[in-house]
């Protein structure tokens, strides 16, 4: 067994770990001789601790450090964690499978570093009715680290959904304004929304069940011609944005 993280003991022992917009570096050690500063071309402490599992598992195996080290920096990533579908009308769009709390507070923190000054929206398709109950606080804190939620109905194959259950009521949970939270089960409304609600400078993740992937390429062309909702105008940023951005840096908000 070997061990890899943040741990003195570990067998792979990574220090002075820094996410940024564009990815992560980090200083890795490997049974006490230094490996130097490694790249991760995703951005993520998380993502950043998995490519040290990697790099461990590729030197054990023989692969020779420069190597390793060169293919993590100049490593895409993989579909649906941290995919970038691109930009349009100065708006960032991502996609990220994260569904369960943990995941997605983590996903959000780091896409929060992406936003910079700008805000962040989340478009979020819960999965499976009974996680969308038994952890509906959780999801609502993770969440809440947004700026804006857009809420589809929880996908559901094979589920009975019974009243007071899914989208509608994890939206009500969730600890933000009631201008800056929407629940949008139709899907051909979705787009219109994140339109109207964004400016240059936003993120927009889509993320959650598997269909939501498919959303990603709808806002681009939306952004991109302005098509909104007719007959309603843009939504303003309230006050409460300024606040968001002095709030601790955890799921809770502090």
């Amino acid at each position: 067994v070997y061990t890899y993280g943040e741990a003195d003991d570990a067998d792979l022992h990574v220090s002075a770990m820094t996410s940024f917009g564009s990815g992560v570096r980090y200083t890795a050690v490997l049974d006490g001789e230094s490996l130097g500063e490694i790249t991760l071309s995703c951005p993520g402490r998380h993502l950043g601790l998995n490519s040290a599992g990697a790099v461990l598992t590729a030197l054990r195996l023989g692969v020779k450090p420069e190597a390793a080290m060169e293919a993590l920096a100049t490593f895409p990533g993989v579909r649906r964690r941290f995919e970038r579908k691109g930009v349009a009308a100065g708006v960032q769009v991502y996609d990220e499978y994260a569904y369960h709390p943990t995941s997605m507070t983590l996903a959000l923190q780091t896409l929060r570093e992406v936003a910079g000054e700008g805000r962040l929206l989340v478009v979020f398709q819960p999965y499976r009715v009974y996680r969308t109950r038994d952890l509906a606080h959780e999801l609502a804190a993770a969440l809440a680290l947004a700026d804006q939620v857009i809420m589809l109905e929880v996908f559901a194959p094979g589920e009975v959904r019974e009243p007071g259950e899914g989208g509608a009521a994890l939206l009500d949970v969730i600890d933000l304004p009631e201008t800056a939270k929407v629940f949008a089960p139709n899907w051909d409304d979705v787009a219109g929304e994140v339109v109207r609600r964004v400016r240059d400078g936003d993120v927009v993740v889509t993320m959650g069940a598997p269909p939501i992937s498919l959303m990603g390429d709808e806002l681009l062309s939306a952004l991109a011609t302005g098509s909104g909702l007719p007959g309603q105008d843009p939504v303003e940023p309230d006050q409460y944005y300024i606040a968001r951005h002095a709030r601790p840096d955890s799921a809770g908000g502090g």
